[in-house]
Parts: structure tokens; C-alpha cells; sequence
């Protein structure tokens, strides 16, 4: 969602900071009006000009980011409208917006003849906000942002559609569309670093708890484009209605991570005495860049039929087959600074990569290129059955195979130092793999309603997802590597509810679900025929929603629901053999790596006192929690593991009032608060979030003439994020006014 979309007339009840500002009325629509002809019903053809000024005190880039909007303003053309009909049945539609500041324009126009065709085309630009933050350590207040944390990605669509629709003929159709996706977002692959508070010996055994935290902000550069042309033949015979489609894409990204690891940092050489260092001496320095370069192009065949049986009977089937090869390039140059002498003396070695003590440094590689081969063929069929007036069946089956090879070359850095000299001699090594996959999906697929009962309506789905397939993947470096392993996944979703209706002033709901999910491996490697390696990875939840919406009084409804959701993963893995010459393996026992449990309660009061006012409250609760190894992992793991809390309340009050018969006003109120973040050691970085938002807005809608009609907002944001140590608060006021011009 943009800005401008939250500004658009009849948007509804604000959800968000920026929403509480610049949605328009939900109460406009939802509260009696003062005549029977609505003043504020919107004209067919139109144009809105509006601007918008945003005063931000403290973290201007979290304001954006939250709030969807450039941290000034913005102003221009909201939102025009224009319709006419035309001689010999041609009609033409436009529509768009230009406002200037957020980057946020359309472009819309159709036209079209009736039983003839029509011809569609527009271009939208819209952009997106991000704040380049890192982690916050809260044992010594470590915070390290970008040094310029306003980031902004723009997204892009051109398209062009042309249709013919002659009676008695096929429909066809062609697309057309571009998109793009250009700038730069923050990232949550964060760096490392170890000025985190926490002590660092010389001597490893006296570090039981490590002093590095990935904390340090990064960022990627998008550079992406995507192309897709499609045309389309429908045409129905009899009973039966055939659509075939072909469709061709071609993807073009080059992304660019910049990475930056330890700032600040040279580990000391040679030989020191046990002693507790500074964190500056924790580790080496290491920064640079990981660009990846892809380049796809796909071509699908895709072609669906359904047929009317009779009047209880629908068959449908379908068949797709896709053909894609990508191209793959990439780099990671990393630059490390490394301590030189017997004692702290620092320089910069202005290498790829390189330890303090030589070898390879992790994951840095130049000369990458690679490519892919993919072959997809999808086929289902199914009925829907009408078994009796009360009775309803549709089912479904999917199967899909799917084959994929791939294989790649590149050149690791690795460079050994002489910490005595600084000397450097590069021992470059080259690397080359292939992979083969095979997967041959099964997807059966039910769902049942039932409205035999009075004043009940019962329902049922169930999908599962069978996956068998191989994975066969060849390492190729000095000693050639060879894995071959069985792969397996299993994804069952089950739903069942109903629904209640005795009367008109009350409905209720309940429904409850489960969803299990496992995943196998199981692999031979070439090297030693008795080393195996397999784990299970595994998933349940289940739970239940229930609503209830009662009509306490003409003017007075509440709606109630309640959602609860449980869950647990577990891992289970097969280790390598206690004795090789054997094929007997040491297994590992399963255990839990997740057990989560969220209840949420939420209220809406819909009240109309008297038909000059309209009310309406929110509360929303939630109590979140998903338990990690804490406490199972027992001594020093307790102190840095921490099971992660996310609870928190949302609140929200509209009141709409008709002052006189060309003038609405407005008040609402949101407050948002989570109480989470608490650090009970100094050594942990805690999970939760801690935040408290609110806002206050005040709107005036007039109609100055029958055509003319003006609005005006005031409000103030206040945002405070504990989860940041207070780096990323701000408190906001600001002011919109709208015109619109009817024609």
C-alpha cells in the first residue's frame, strides 16, 4: 500500500499512523445521511488536488519508513476521474494521480466498443520507504546505523492490453507489461561486530560467552527489471468453455548487498599472555560488496477447460508446461584489515579477503557465472457435484514434475599474511559445482458444504502436498565431492467451520484448522560410502477463530473475535558413523526448535446515538510467545538465549459528526502498545519488541458548491521504539487539504 491509495475517497477506518491522516471518512459512508441525497456521493468525472506538510522532530527515515510518506510532504494531483460515452458505442475510461514529493504517479486510460473490443494502457510509479537501521545491544547501548539511513525503493509497471470480442467468436487477447524495482532497502543480514560490552580473553577458554553480535546495519541496491508478454484464445462451444494461453518473461536483476563486518577491529598477533583485550581487538576488519546477477527467460503453454455436465455437475482440467534458463553472474570481493608485528600494530591490506593467520576468508569469490535449466509440466483435474440442494463437493487433483539442473564456476580469494612482515601471497583456488533435481508433486485436493441444518452452514477443506523427488550434487575442487540424496516433503492443511444465522441480529462463526508439515533428507556422499547424513525437519499448528456479531440495539452492533494458534517444529538428524568401516550411524534424538502459542481478542462497537453521529471503537489483543532452547540448553546458553514475547494492544476511536448538510467533521485516535523488549541479562539480546504509537487526527469535509467540495486535516503522530533504545523515535504534526472539482 502507497500513500496516495490510503488517501483515496472511501478507504475505511484507518489501521495505521499515516492512515489515521490520510484515510478519508469511513464514516462519510457508514453514518445516516442528512438528506436522501448524499452531498458527498462522488461525482462521475473529477479532479483532486491536494498537499500534505509533514514537521518531523527526531528519526526522519523512521517516520517515512512507518508511514509510507515523504518525510516534507507532498502535493499535486490526488486523483482524477473520467468517463464518457462516445458515438458508435465507444466508451472511454481515465483515471491517475501525480503527487509530487512521494514519487507516486498513474497514468490510466481505456477504451473499448461493445461486442467489438477494447484497448487498455497506463503507467504507475510508486515509492516505498525504508530506514537503514541495524540491531541495538542494550548492555552498552551499541547502535549502528547507515550513515545515511533515508533509503527508498521506486517500483514501476508500464502495460498495454488490446482485446477482441466479437460475438459468437474467440475472445483473444494480448498483454504487455513492464516492471521494475530500482534504489535501495535496508537489510536484515546484518554484520558483526564486537563492541557489545562483553569481555574478550586472549585465551579462548576463558570466553564462555561470545562478545560479537550481528548488529551492524547493511543495505542492498536493487536493480531489477521484468518483462512478460501473454496472449490469450477463450471461446466456449456448447456446454464447454476452452482458454489457452502462452506466455514469455524475461527477468533481469543485477543486486548489489554491501556488507561491512567488525568496523573498527584488528586482532593483535603473535603470541600475547592471557589477558582481556579491548573490543577493538576482537577480531579483524572486514568490508566490501556481494552483487548478484540474474537472468531469466520463460516460456509457458497453458490450456483449461470446463464443462457444464448438467445443472449439478462441473468438470474442469487443465495442463501448463514451462520452460525457463537463467544465467547466473556474481562477485564478493571483501577487504580485511589485519594486524601486523608481535604486538597491536595495525594496518590495511588491501586484498580479497585474507585472515590474520592465512586461508580463506568466509565466502569471498570473484568470477562467478553459472546457469540453470528448469522444465515444469502441471496438469489437474476436478468436479464440482451438487449432490443435493443442501450438499456440495468439489474436488481436485494437481500433479506437477518438475526437473532442474544446474551448475557453476568461481575463484575463492584466499590469501596468506605474514603477520610478522605483512606480507601477502595469493593462493587463489578454483571451485566448480553441478546439481540435478527431480520432483514429482501429488496434490488431492476437498472441500464440503453443508447447509441442510436450519440456520446453519457447515463447511470442510483438505489439501495435501506429496513431494519425492532427488537431489544429486558434485563439489569439484581438489577432491571431488559427490551427493546423492532423497528428498521428501509432506503438507497437509485442514479447515472445518460453520456458521450460525437463528436471526437477523445475531451471526457467529467457528472454524478450527491444523496444518502439518515435514520435510526429509537423506544423503549419501561418494568420499566414504558409510557417511550419511539426514535430518527431518517438521511443523504442526492447529487452532480456532471465533466471531460473533450481535445487533444489541437498531443503532448500537458488536463484533467479537477470538483466534487461537498453537505450533511446534522439530528437528530430528542422523549424524556421521561411530565406526567407518561400518554402515552404522549414530542417530541423534529429535527435539523441539519451536513451540509457539498466539491468542488474539479483538472488539469493534458500532454506534449511531442519533443520526447527526457516528461512532466507531477497536480494541485488538494479542499474547504471542514462541519458546526457543531457553531453558533447555542449561548453563551459559541460558544466559544468551531468550524466548521470544510478542505481545501488544492496539486501540482506535472514530466519531463522525453532520454538522449541517453540506459539512462533515471527524475525530480519531490510535494507540498502539507492545512491552516486550526486556533484557534480563547483560549479555542477551532480547527477542520481543517494545513500542508505543499513537495518533490524533481532526478532518472538516465541506461541499462549497455543487461541484466543489474541500477537505482539511490536522494531526500528530508520536512513535517510540524501545526494541531501538529511543534511535528510531520521532513525533510528527502534520496538515492536509484537499479540492475536489467535479466536471
Amino acid at each position: 500500500m502507497n500513500t496516495q491509495m490510503i488517501l483515496r475517497s472511501s478507504s475505511g477506518l484507518a489501521a495505521s499512523t499515516l492512515l489515521a491522516l490520510t484515510s478519508v471518512h469511513a464514516a462519510d459512508t457508514a453514518k445516516p445521511a442528512s438528506s436522501e441525497k448524499d452531498p458527498f456521493a462522488p461525482a462521475e468525472n473529477y479532479i483532486t488536488i491536494s498537499g500534505q506538510y509533514n514537521g518531523v522532530s527526531g528519526d526522519e527515515a523512521a517516520f517515512q519508513a512507518k508511514n509510507w510518506t515523504a518525510k516534507n510532504g507532498f502535493g499535486g494531483i490526488e486523483d482524477f476521474r473520467f468517463g464518457k460515452s462516445l458515438k458508435h458505442d465507444f466508451e472511454i475510461k481515465a483515471d491517475g494521480h501525480a503527487l509530487v514529493g512521494n514519487a507516486d504517479y498513474l497514468a490510466h486510460i481505456n477504451v473499448s466498443k461493445n461486442e467489438f473490443g477494447s484497448v487498455d494502457a497506463g503507467y504507475s510509479r510508486f515509492r516505498t520507504y525504508y530506514d537503514g537501521i541495524g540491531g541495538f545491544f542494550p548492555s552498552n547501548k551499541a547502535w549502528f546505523p547507515l550513515v545515511n539511513q533515508d533509503l527508498h525503493v521506486d517500483r514501476s509497471k508500464l502495460w498495454a492490453q488490446a482485446s477482441l470480442t466479437l460475438p459468437n467468436l474467440p475472445t483473444l487477447t494480448v498483454r504487455y507489461t513492464h516492471e521494475t524495482r530500482d534504489g535501495t532497502k535496508d537489510s536484515t543480514i546484518w554484520g558483526d561486530t564486537s563492541n557489545t560490552g562483553i569481555p574478550i580473553s586472549s585465551v579462548n577458554a576463558n570466553n564462555p560467552v561470545a562478545a560479537n553480535r550481528k548488529i551492524i546495519a547493511s543495505y542492498i541496491d536493487l536493480d531489477e527489471k521484468r518483462q512478460t508478454l501473454e496472449g490469450t484464445i477463450k471461446h466456449t462451444f456448447g456446454k464447454t468453455t476452452v482458454q489457452g494461453s502462452v506466455i514469455g518473461e524475461t527477468i533481469d536483476n543485477v543486486d548489489t548487498r554491501y556488507l561491512n563486518k567488525y568496523p573498527g577491529e584488528a586482532r593483535p598477533a603473535g603470541g600475547a599472555a592471557p589477558a582481556f583485550w579491548l573490543w577493538s581487538q576482537g577480531s579483524n576488519a572486514i568490508n566490501g560488496y556481494h552483487t548478484q546477477g540474474v537472468k531469466t527467460n520463460a516460456l509457458t503453454f497453458l490450456v483449461k477447460a470446463e464443462t457444464v455436465l448438467s445443472d449439478d455437475i462441473t468438470a474442469f482440467a487443465g495442463v501448463s508446461y514451462q520452460h525457463s534458463t537463467t544465467d547466473f553472474t556474481g562477485s564478493r570481493p571483501l577487504t580485511t584489515s589485519i594486524a601486523v608485528g608481535t604486538i597491536a600494530s595495525y594496518s590495511v591490506v588491501q586484498q580479497y579477503g585474507g585472515y590474520a593467520t592465512g586461508g580463506r576468508a568466509p565466502g569471498s569469490y570473484q568470477d562467478f557465472t553459472g546457469g540453470s535449466r528448469s522444465k515444469r509440466l502441471t496438469a489437474n483435474v476436478g468436479v464440482d457435484v451438487k449432490v443435493v440442494d443442501t450438499l456440495f463437493i468439489e474436488t481436485a487433483l494437481k500433479v506437477e514434475d518438475l526437473y532442474t539442473q544446474s551448475d557453476d564456476a568461481l575463484t575463492y580469494n584466499q590469501y596468506l599474511v605474514n603477520q610478522t612482515t605483512g606480507v601477502v601471497t595469493n593462493n587463489s583456488l578454483g571451485y566448480s559445482n553441478a546439481s540435478k533435481i527431480t520432483e514429482l508433486a501429488w496434490i488431492p485436493e476437498l472441500s464440503v458444504r453443508y447447509t441442510g441444518m436450519k440456520d446453519v452452514s457447515m463447511y470442510g477443506s483438505a489439501d495435501y502436498r506429496h513431494v519425492p523427488g532427488t537431489e544429486n550434487t558434485a563439489y569439484r575442487t581438489s577432491t571431488n565431492l559427490l551427493t546423492n540424496a532423497d528428498v521428501t516433503e509432506n503438507h497437509g492443511n485442514y479447515t472445518v467451520g460453520a456458521n450460525w444465522i437463528p436471526n437477523s441480529n445475531f451471526t457467529g462463526r467457528i472454524e478450527t484448522f491444523y496444518k502439518n508439515h515435514r520435510n526429509s533428507f537423506n544423503a549419501n556422499v561418494s568420499t566414504a560410502p558409510t557417511d550419511k547424513s539426514q535430518f527431518i525437519l517438521g511443523s504442526r499448528y492447529s487452532g480456532t477463530r471465533l466471531s460473533a456479531t450481535v445487533k444489541i440495539l437498531p443503532t448500537l452492533t458488536s463484533t467479537t473475535r477470538y483466534v487461537y494458534q498453537a505450533g511446534k517444529m522439530d528437528l530430528g538428524a542422523v549424524g556421521t558413523p561411530v565406526v567407518a568401516a561400518t554402515s552404522s550411524f549414530t542417530r541423534y534424538a529429535s527435539y523441539e526448535t519451536a513451540d509457539s502459542i498466539s491468542r488474539q481478542i479483538s472488539e469493534t462497537i458500532d454506534w449511531t446515538p442519533v443520526k447527526q453521529v457516528y461512532l466507531q471503537a477497536n480494541l485488538n489483543i494479542a499474547f504471542d510467545t514462541m519458546q526457543t532452547a531457553y531453558p533447555k540448553a542449561g548453563g551459559r546458553g541460558n544466559d544468551v538465549i531468550r524466548n521470544a514475547d510478542n505481545n501488544y494492544w492496539n486501540a482506535s476511536l472514530l466519531i463522525g459528526f453532520v454538522v449541517d448538510k453540506v459539512t462533515n467533521a471527524e475525530f480519531q485516535y490510535t494507540h498502539y502498545r507492545a512491552d516486550n523488549f526486556k533484557s534480563e541479562t547483560w549479555i542477551t539480546q532480547p527477542y520481543g519488541a517494545g513500542a508505543k504509537n499513537y495518533t490524533a487526527t481532526v478532518a472538516v469535509k465541506r461541499k462549497l458548491t455543487d461541484k466543489l467540495l474541500a477537505e482539511l486535516k490536522v494531526g500528530y503522530l508520536s512513535s517510540r521504539n524501545d526494541t531501538s533504545g529511543g534511535n528510531t523515535d520521532y513525533t510528527a504534526r502534520v496538515a492536509y487539504v484537499s479540492l475536489q472539482q467535479a466536471f
